[in-house]
């Protein structure tokens, strides 16, 4: 919370084709609407107490589909978030 006064995913420091763009526009401007898949937040996040934890390896394509799934159902059964605490 102490970059950019909290705000450091709206911050507009990552260059793309001579464009600059922040962490959240890549991730809804650029990558959500490409895929058209929610698991996709699983995968892109904050890393914040409400988000699913970051994950420790590469994201592979011929393993995509199967890393997205194991880490959407480790977050939605995980008792160690803020959505859990809420149900």
């Amino acid at each position: 919370m102490n970059l950019d006064g909290g705000k450091t995913w709206d911050v507009e420091r990552i260059k793309i084709g001579g464009e600059l763009y922040s962490l959240n526009q890549i991730e809804n401007e650029i990558i959500r609407p490409q895929f058209k898949d929610p698991r996709i937040h699983f995968a892109l996040n904050c890393a914040a107490k409400s988000c699913p934890p970051l994950y420790d390896k590469a994201y592979l394509p011929s393993q995509l589909d199967q890393q997205l799934d194991e880490r959407t159902r480790s977050f939605v059964n995980s008792t160690n978030n803020e959505l859990s605490e809420k149900l």
